[in-house]
């Protein structure tokens, strides 16, 4: 009864709900005034307990310490009768027991426990408590002490009593209060009620009448305007209604009221037309007069899911009014009844079926693709790299073994079994690709198989951007590589073993796999060339012929050609490149590669002695012809000084011409010596005569804004060959002026004797001690660069332009030096110019001639034949002989000379014949004169010919050769030696 009327009276609840709140408020008052009450005599406590433990210290330590017990006693005397210390008992003792002093009823041998920890709280009224005393960081003793706590006690209990009283006074004070109050604030409540239960009926014209402007009256005029407003929200409403079954028949989506039975109550226009029915139609139907058994059965598993409050999305089927199976997507919005039951559903539905033919063909390609992976026993991986989400397929799992459920897709499952070393490298590669510093990622590793071997993979990789150009996606593949890396390892065996080069690059032209041999072949170590290209040991000059190269090899698959690689000291070898491209593995040149230097400078050999072996057959031909040239000018011109009067200017011009012929006779032996036809035997020579006639050939030929400086003093002689001094001079005169010839400047020539005795200049040189001459040949040309000084003496290296030099000069030099025991050098400064030092050995042997010219020429009377097919020849030869005394027979022709000795062959005491003529050469002619009388002595003279030696002239009897121009007194002597030499062997 009670509380019923508790229950229906506001009045009464309004007291007892404000009283239970002032009763807790109050409690909480009381207890907050306890806590700090508490508080406060705890922290006095504590302050307490802290102050004393240091005054005792303070205080009996040093007592203690000087035994002063006395002093003790009348301290611990004065500390008990002192209030404020709250001391009861105190006794000092040591841990040995024994007491120094103590005061209250307290005993060493019944000591109370230790209760000092208070912990936020009083425990007890009366504490106990030790401190050791300690002097000097020193214990000498314990104090134990108790303290009473019950003043402090005493006080919080008094003092929570008197909160107690006051709340109790409060309490009482409020319920007569909140009594009137209830009592005024209800008496117009009851109009409010009735009104309410009219506004509950329906009747919203209801008005409650309110004189008051208090808040009960603010009420009243709240209710009269809350029921305005809801009269006119019905209307909006209606009109809502109306514009929402607008809305629903415009959506493209379709709508479908079901109720608690499934049967359609409503449904838009686009439903019907996903189904091809009529709203009418679908009236009063349920959802599963639409199915087939399939859909049904798809359609009550869903239902089900949805009635357990399972939201999601859920797909169903149906059947399309002409027969065709439509998809659909549901979003499903339950109706519940007054109760919470399901009382029907809302139902968004989304004809799907095109997305569903596209998910379909996207799963058949997607198949396709899985089945090809897994016929290919590749591996797929996919790496998101916004989320960090990674994929591994089956087939990328099942290549080290595992099973697709035994390795979670997680990139830390990359990381386990990939080999440490490896990691490093494909992580900065997949930087690269993110990066865009390379297009693609292709790598070669190892992973850990499940039972714990290594695995080969061959990992490619591409990036997928998004509109800004960032890196999203890393898709790739995993090979497994492991057999065809054995026989790699089997292939690259071989190939190490191979003294021919190979190496394997990309289209970029890199290296990617190098033998010994080719590091080898160019002095740079297997990691340096790992790291360079093509371009940093090609030394062809032409980067275009190299392209071509390339694309012709790219074109046809494979390619040979020669080229010049740059070896890391700086020299040039030649090569044999043989390579061969592959375009299905990922673009790779196989390109093996043969030194070929050593082969190539013997074929220059070859084509240089070719090369001078078709010089010298032309020198030959020039020489032949010249030199018959010239022994017409120097017989005629011997012949007409002997009919000159002497001292008159026709003998001076006569004697230019003479020297003149004589100069164009050396000129054709110097020509023969270039060309490799004429040697001489080592004898005692002048250099200085040497050096001064090969400055007086060049002059002529050298530029005029190059002067020439000579210093020749040294007139020693040396063993040699006049043909080797002039070619070694010849070749240093040359290389100067040639170094000059742009901008001009000065040869300077010296010769000076000098004495090597001194062990620093012999060590230098590596010559022994002895007479020098010293050779010094100058100029202030382009200079050598010094990379080039050590290779300057080599064969076939030469710093000229093509066509401008064989290679040969001062390699031959350098021979030429060393043969006759001396030492060749040189210093030069690139842009200074050169300076060649050549030391040669004297000798004391000497071989001066006197000149022919001077001496009486011999002279004969016998009967000579003279033989030329050249007629001034034959000529001059029977009047220079004439004039020596002989009766001269000459004939052009080698067969009428024959026929004239065949019918006299007695008559002549001599023969001399050309060796080149028509018909028959002069060394057949011998042989056919000696065939008829075996005795007679026949010289033949030559211009130049291959056919006839001093060895082969002497085989088939011939007494002399002689080599034209011959000039009078060389032939007066020859011709008077042969003579006597037949008298005296018959």
């Amino acid at each position: 009864m009670i509380l019923e009327k508790i229950r229906k009276s506001l009045r009464i609840k309004l007291i007892l709900g404000s009283v239970i709140i002032e009763v807790i408020m109050l409690g909480f008052l009381l207890w907050n005034n306890a806590r700090l009450i508490n508080q406060a005599t705890f922290e006095h406590a504590t302050t307490h307990l802290k102050e004393i433990p240091p005054l005792l210290n303070n205080a009996l330590a040093p007592l203690i310490f000087q035994r002063d017990f006395a002093s003790v006693d009348d301290f611990l005397n004065d500390l008990i009768l002192d209030d404020d210390h709250g001391l009861r008992y105190i006794i000092i003792y040591d841990d040995t027991g024994q007491v120094f002093g103590k005061k209250g009823n307290i005993d060493i041998g019944n000591l109370p426990e230790r209760n000092d920890h208070l912990f936020g709280k009083i425990q007890s009224k009366f504490i106990n408590s030790e401190i050791p005393l300690t002097l000097a960081n020193k214990e000498i003793g314990i104090v134990k002490f108790g303290i009473s706590l019950a003043h402090l006690v005493n006080s919080k209990n008094s003092l929570l009593e008197q909160g107690i009283l006051i709340a109790s006074m409060e309490i009482i004070f409020t319920i007569l209060l909140l009594g009137i109050l209830g009592f005024i604030l209800t008496r117009n409540i009851t109009e409010l009620v009735k009104g309410s239960e009219k506004i509950i009926k329906g009747d919203y014209s209801v008005k409650i009448q309110s004189s008051g402007s208090d808040e009960i009256g603010q009420l009243s005029k709240s209710f009269n305007a809350m029921s305005e407003a809801v009269q006119q929200h019905l209307k909006n409403l209606q009109k809502s209604k109306e514009k929402y079954q607008q809305l629903v028949d415009l959506a493209q989506e379709g709508i479908w009221q079901i109720d608690k039975n499934n049967k359609t109550k409503f449904v838009n226009s686009s439903m019907a037309t996903i189904l091809g029915c009529s709203v009418k139609e679908m009236l009063g139907k349920t959802i599963f007069d639409f199915m087939d058994d399939s859909g049904i059965q798809i359609a009550n598993i869903n239902i089900e899911r949805r009635r357990k409050g399972i939201k999601e999305q859920h797909d169903f089927e149906f059947i399309h009014k002409n027969g065709h199976r439509i998809y659909t997507t549901f979003e499903m919005a339950h109706i519940l009844d007054s109760e919470g039951e399901f009382d029907g559903a809302i139902v968004g539905v989304i004809d799907i079926s095109k997305r569903r033919k596209a998910e379909d063909k996207l799963k058949i390609s997607q198949t396709r693709f899985e089945l090809a992976m897994d016929a290919s026993q590749d591996g797929l991986y996919d790496w998101d790299l916004i989320t960090n989400d990674i994929y591994f397929s089956p087939g990328w799992k099942k290549i080290l073994g595992f099973e697709d459920h035994e390795l979670p897709n997680d990139f830390s499952t990359w990381e386990s079994l990939i080999k440490p070393e490896d990691a490093q490298r494909s992580w900065e590669m997949q930087q690269d690709l993110v990066n865009k510093k390379r297009n693609r990622f292709l790598i070669e590793f190892k992973m850990k198989h499940k039972k714990g071997h290594w695995v080969d993979i061959l990992s490619r990789a591409k990036a997928v951007f998004d509109e800004n150009d960032k890196a999203v996606r890393i898709v790739g593949t995993h090979v497994d590589i492991t057999s065809r890396k054995q026989e790699e390892r089997k292939y690259k065996e071989t190939i190490e073993s191979s003294l021919d080069g190979f190496w394997i690059n990309d289209t970029q032209g890199n290296f990617l796999e190098i033998n010994d041999a080719y590091s080898k072949m160019v002095g740079y170590s297997h990691g340096k060339l790992l790291n360079m290209n093509i371009k940093d040991v090609e030394a062809v000059e032409q980067p275009e012929e190299v392209k071509k190269r390339i694309k012709k090899i790219i074109r046809d698959g494979n390619g040979r050609f020669e080229s010049i690689h740059k070896h890391k000291n700086g020299s040039l070898v030649n090569v044999e490149v043989s390579a061969t491209y592959n375009e299905s593995n990922d673009g790779l040149f196989f390109v093996f590669i043969r030194d070929v230097t050593d082969r190539r400078k013997i074929e220059n050999q070859l084509h240089q002695a070719q090369k001078m072996e078709s010089i010298g057959t032309l020198a030959g031909g020039i020489a032949h012809d010249f030199n018959n040239i010239l022994s017409s000018i120097l017989g005629f011109s011997e012949l007409a000084l002997n009919s000159v009067d002497k001292g008159t200017e026709i003998e001076d011009d006569l004697q230019e011409i003479r020297n003149a012929g004589m100069r164009a006779k050396d000129l054709v032996k110097q020509i023969l010596t270039f060309a490799r036809q004429s040697d001489e035997n080592v004898k005692p020579i002048q250099l200085n005569i040497i050096a001064k006639e090969v400055l007086k050939f060049i002059r002529s030929s050298i530029p005029a804004n190059i002067q020439i400086k000579d210093e020749i003093i040294s007139d020693s002689f040396i063993m040699g060959s006049p043909t080797h001094i002039h070619q070694i001079l010849m070749n240093l005169f040359t290389n100067a002026y040639q170094a000059m010839e742009e901008d001009g400047g000065i040869l300077e020539v010296s010769l000076n004797d000098v004495v090597i005795d001194k062990m620093a200049m012999r060590e230098n040189l590596g010559l022994s001690n002895g007479d020098y001459i010293e050779v010094k040949v100058s100029d202030t040309g382009i200079g050598i660069l010094s990379e080039n000084l050590h290779t300057i003496f080599e064969p076939y290296f030469t710093t000229k332009k093509i066509g401008e030099g064989t290679g040969m000069g001062l390699a031959v030099v350098h021979g030429i030096v060393e043969s006759y025991g001396g030492k060749i050098t040189v210093d030069s400064k690139s842009g200074v110019g050169t300076t060649f030092s050549i030391y040669l050995p004297i000798t004391k042997k000497r071989k001066i001639q006197k000149s022919a010219e001077n001496q009486d020429l011999p002279k004969g009377n016998e009967n000579i034949l003279f033989v030329d097919d050249e007629a001034p020849i034959a000529k001059m030869g029977s009047k220079i002989l004439q004039q020596l005394g002989y009766s001269v027979t000459s004939r052009t022709s080698s067969v009428e000379a024959l026929e004239l000795f065949r019918t006299k062959p007695y008559e002549f005491d001599l023969v001399v014949t050309d060796m080149t003529m028509p018909n028959m050469t002069g060394d057949k002619l011998a042989t056919e004169l000696m065939k008829i009388r075996s005795n007679i002595p026949v010289i033949i003279c030559t211009g130049y010919s291959k056919k006839i030696t001093e060895e082969v002239a002497l085989e088939i009897g011939i007494k002399v050769l002689v080599y034209k121009p011959v000039v009078k007194a060389d032939l007066a002597k020859t011709v008077r030696k042969v003579l006597d030499e037949a008298k005296s062997s018959s």
